[in-house]
């Protein structure tokens, strides 16, 4: 059995393997890769609210560490997508930068970074856990399947559940969030 003969109720079938394929896994990996190495460099500006401040005593180590695992991947995906694209170059008609650039995503892709980019705005500026649950509000309504109410209902289950776990960490761990 192929992989495009797969069907996931959700998803839906899976495309065919196109020769495009490998060049839209590179372009992606190196998107990923300047998102990760933005958030890198902010996850180490954070820094912890006392005198013997090291940065792995942060509160942005875990977000040092997500940045470092989608930078990881994002590496092994654009190598393959470029070992793939350059083997297979000679056979792949003309590139369309923006066709392959929309049938990648790049619009999801911008307003998830824009998304982002407001909630890194916020932080300092709105207690964390409205903002986070703001954060998961907006993205699980953005992004919906379906109708509006379809979207809210698991993003509010969602947003109460990482404030639960926040307040939890915080009470526990005294882990002082930004």
């Amino acid at each position: 059995m192929l992989l495009h003969d797969l069907t996931d109720p959700e998803e839906g079938k899976a495309p065919p393997p196109d020769v495009r394929t490998d060049l839209r896994d590179l372009l992606g990996a190196l998107l990923l890769l300047a998102v990760s190495a933005g958030f890198t460099v902010a996850s180490l500006r954070s820094p912890f609210p006392g005198q013997s401040w090291v940065w792995y005593s942060s509160p942005g180590i875990f977000a040092l560490a997500m940045a470092l695992c989608l930078g990881g991947c994002s590496l092994v995906v654009g190598y393959r997508g470029l070992r793939r694209w350059r083997a297979a170059r000679r056979t792949v008609p003309p590139l369309h930068w923006g066709e392959e650039l929309r049938a990648w995503g790049i619009g999801r892709f911008l307003v998830a970074v824009g998304i982002i980019g407001v909630y890194l705005l916020l932080l300092g500026r709105v207690p964390f856990l409205l903002a986070s649950s703001g954060l998961i509000l907006v993205f699980g309504t953005v992004f919906r399947e379906g109708n509006f109410l379809g979207g809210l209902r698991p993003s509010l289950i969602a947003a109460a559940i990482v404030v639960g776990f926040s307040v939890l960490i915080m009470k526990v761990f005294g882990i002082v969030f930004p």
